[in-house]
């Protein structure tokens, strides 16, 4: 696990080992083949059944979508149990409470009803869902794998007590420390010239870790994760063990059902997509019609039906392609051109038949019994090129989709840095404009204060005048008296 990777960090790692290729060629060695699979389909194909090979292809195909998979969700109040459910369902929707739920909430999966995540609600002291009656008030037979969440330390009496309950029972859990983003922040105002990333993660980790074992409990299964930044800390891995932990023929319809928000999201559904390959390339080099200026035969109608299951897999589909194309328009090379129809499938098997070396992919297949089956039909330049094909398109639309999650980042972050740009403005107009009002006050102030000073002032040179005049010093009647006394 490594404590401080997020989703930006691992695609950039992801483009710089893989990128766009143009070559239409394939390796025994870049396939998934199931042995006893392969052995059974061969001796079918050796009977010339080709009814029962499509019953058993088409199967093979879409089994997956009959498996029903359950997985219990379980913290208490204000852990994360919705915002992590919604993110693993690709959604902000619907049923997130702000309250603890009193029962055991179903979140279907958008696309697949039959995965289906449960909200459990908490261990209370008496009542429906106290100790003694939990397990089967919640009917805990039911469940395929367990997540036990904390946004600190892990209680003993309900986190870890559930915990040892389904491992008796033989049910997988998985601990994961949530709202790790929000104590990173928290650690950052409150030690803001102390602060250090590392530190804290592993601080987090050996706290939530050392609950775990002073309950006795040792799990490898234990992740951090964020709640307003969910993708971020150990979500890869996270998302690696939930589908690890399931029952093997589980993981390919929990994979498949899942929305490609992260990077191991997409590579895991790459690995399953890749192993159904040989399957189809059997069927094209047992059923397929003869490719016009090709010796290869195809059954392009099946395989335009896995190329657009790719797409929508991989999150590789045009809004994906057009966004690419505006932001890195040399990224996607060929990829660009690419026609997704039966003509544009029937020029890469013609481009393939070019490019990719039958002889030398037939003698190298290990399944003794697949290559057999090719040799002694002569069909080996129709499994081969239909395997090129396939193989090309899907390791493309892998980095398409990766390359999209990286552009999305991206635009997220833009998205932020514009918020807080309009924030500062917005911020920045108001303290000006309550500058200015206080200057102005201040003004008012200062001119108020001035005229009344002058009206001070007049008032005084005014008084000053009237005692003059009410002393007699040259008025009139001081000098009617004067010619008075001199006549």
């Amino acid at each position: 696990m490594t404590a401080t990777s997020s989703s930006d960090e691992s695609i950039d790692e992801i483009s710089l080992k893989e990128q766009i290729i143009n070559k239409v060629s394939c390796l025994p060695g870049d396939l998934i083949i199931e042995k006893h699979a392969a052995k059974e389909v061969t001796k079918m194909l050796e009977k010339h059944e080709t009814a029962a090979v499509s019953r058993y292809i088409k199967k093979f195909l879409d089994d997956w979508r009959s498996q029903k998979i359950s997985i219990a969700v379980y913290g208490d109040k204000d852990n994360g149990k919705s915002q992590l459910i919604n993110t693993l369902r690709g959604t902000n929707s619907a049923y997130t409470v702000s309250s603890s739920c009193t029962s055991p909430m179903p979140y279907v999966y958008p696309f697949n009803s039959n995965i289906q995540f449960w909200e459990l609600p908490p261990i209370a002291r008496d009542g429906r869902y106290k100790k003694d009656k939990y397990l089967k008030e919640i009917n805990a037979s039911r469940f395929d794998l367990v997540i036990i969440l904390s946004c600190n330390r892990f209680a003993m009496t309900s986190d870890c007590w559930l915990a040892k309950q389904f491992e008796q029972i033989k049910t997988p859990v998985i601990f994961a420390r949530t709202k790790v983003d929000e104590s990173v922040e928290q650690d950052r105002k409150t030690y803001p010239h102390t602060h250090s990333l590392d530190r804290c993660l592993a601080r987090i980790r050996k706290t939530a870790m050392t609950s775990l074992q002073e309950n006795s409990i040792k799990t490898e299964s234990f992740y951090m994760i964020g709640s307003k930044k969910p993708l971020l800390y150990d979500f890869g891995d996270f998302i690696t063990a939930l589908v690890d932990r399931l029952k093997v023929e589980k993981r390919e319809a929990f994979t498949l059902s899942m929305i490609p928000v992260n990077p191991a999201v997409i590579h895991k559904k790459y690995e399953i997509l890749n192993s159904r390959i040989w399957v189809i390339a059997c069927s094209s080099a047992a059923n397929g019609q003869k490719i016009s200026k090709s010796e290869s035969k195809a059954e392009l109608e099946m395989m335009l039906d896995e190329v657009r299951f790719y797409r929508k897999q991989l999150g590789a589909q045009e809004d994906a392609l057009r966004k690419i194309k505006d932001r890195e328009r040399d990224f996607l090379g060929a990829m660009g051109k690419i026609n997704y129809t039966k003509e544009g499938l029937e020029e890469l098997v013609r481009k393939a038949e070019v490019e990719t070396d039958t002889d030398m992919f037939v003698t190298s297949i290990k399944i003794i019994s697949l290559r057999w089956w090719m040799s002694h039909l002569g069909v080996g330049a129709s499994f081969t090129n239909t395997c090129a094909v396939l193989r090309f398109l899907l390791h493309n639309l892998q980095n398409i989709g990766l390359k999209y999650l990286k552009i999305q980042d991206l635009e997220k972050v833009e998205k932020e840095e514009r918020r807080i740009r309009a924030k500062e403005v917005i911020e920045k107009a108001r303290t000006g404009s309550s500058s200015s009002t206080v200057k102005s006050s201040l003004s008012t102030k200062k001119s108020s204060s001035s005229s009344t000073e002058k009206k001070k002032k007049k008032k005084k040179l005014s008084s000053k005048s009237d005692e003059k005049e009410d002393s007699g010093q040259g008025t009139s009647s001081g000098e009617d008296t004067k010619i008075k006394k001199v006549n």
